[in-house]
């Protein structure tokens, strides 16, 4: 290391000279050597350069050179793989962190489970625990009366798909049972995020579009009328007869048919507007009350690309044949919470067929 002396003498500068002359000196030492690569001119770029950074308090004494620094390991001097740390250690944090989530999301796709009937409640609903169990037992249970809708050949006829699939099953034909439901409550909450509600929204959209297929869609009234409309339900004429028939005073007592006639925008080309059922109010009986899901009107639905089933049949048939069990008790005050009003549907996209 140069002395400050040295400093002021290599800049052509008197011992002693301000900050404007050293820095108007450096400059025009830099400007005309600018360009300049030979081995000569190179070394006095270096050697005013040290001198500038001295006189400006800019120099850094540099760390003594550790003589292990030199061993050779693995093939390399120890320096080489300091190197290599420092400017290699955040790349390769990245690829662990990146090869990571690859591992985790191959590993929840071979490891989920993919549910074989899905029910989806959107509207003012309260859940008592996060993991809704016992709705999704009950509807696991309801494979008693799927059985004998199978047995009797009652209920809806098969669709080639599932006659061919029914025809080349080996063994106890139990294919069609429900063995992994799957509930979702979707809740829009006074206070909520707001992103929140608008996330349930849009899987609201998706739902009735389609998009995300749903065996049961349970709502409150609310959703149901703003939706009805758009030709995002299946109608359930069929499915309300086949309980009219098999539960008469049962279905008279807790079902409210809804119907509504579609306008001939929504409708496929050619199909004439009538009047269908779309939802089937269990108000009266309230059945997800007494499965941990409160909620005031639950209007049960079917998105209409899924279609009427003996799936949902049987658990239509399940909630009549034990009525009194999942009736709504007058005497019971159920903890439901302050809820926002329900939030305006996003339109649905219809394209006639």
């Amino acid at each position: 290391m140069i002395s400050r002396k040295e400093a002021y003498l290599i800049l052509g500068l008197k011992p002693g000279a301000n900050k404007y002359e050293i820095e108007n000196r450096y400059t025009v030492l830099a400007k005309a050597y600018r360009g300049k690569t030979d081995e000569e001119s190179e070394a006095v770029i270096r050697r005013f350069t040290l001198a500038y950074d001295i006189l400006t308090g800019r120099y850094v004494e540099p760390e003594p050179e550790d003589p292990r620094m030199d061993e050779i390991v693995l093939g390399r001097k120890r320096r080489d793989w300091k190197n290599l740390w420092e400017y290699g250690k955040v790349p390769a944090l990245i690829t662990i962190v990146v090869v990571g989530i690859v591992v985790a999301i191959i590993y929840s796709i071979t490891s989920r489970v993919v549910p074989d009937y899905v029910v989806q409640l959107f509207g003012t609903y309260a859940q008592e625990t996060q993991e809704p169990v016992r709705a999704e037992d009950f509807i696991r249970h309801s494979n008693h009366y799927l059985r004998e809708i199978m047995e009797d050949e009652s209920g809806f006829p098969l669709t080639d798909e599932e006659a061919e699939e029914r025809a080349d099953y080996q063994g106890e034909d139990e294919w069609y049972l429900i063995r992994e439901p799957q509930v979702v409550v979707n809740q829009y909450y006074d206070g909520n995020d707001p992103q929140l509600n608008y996330a349930s929204s849009m899987r609201l959209m998706l739902v009735v579009s389609g998009a995300d297929p749903v065996d049961l869609l349970v709502s409150d009234l609310a959703i149901y009328e703003a939706y009805v409309e758009q030709g995002g339900f299946a109608a359930l004429d069929e499915t309300y007869r086949l309980l009219r028939e098999k539960y008469p005073e049962e279905t008279e007592e807790y079902i409210v048919p809804l119907r509504y006639t579609l306008s001939e925008d929504v409708l496929p080309i050619g199909a004439e507007p009538q009047e269908q059922i779309y939802g089937l109010d269990f108000t009266a009986m309230q059945p997800f009350n007494k499965l941990g899901i409160y909620g005031g009107s639950q209007v049960f639905t079917i998105p209409v690309r899924s279609g009427e089933s003996n799936q949902t049949l049987a658990l239509l048939e399940k909630l009549l044949s034990e009525s009194d069990e999942w009736a709504a008790d007058e005497d019971t005050v159920l903890p439901t919470p302050t809820i926002s009003p329900t939030p305006l549907p996003t339109p649905v996209p219809t394209t006639a067929e």
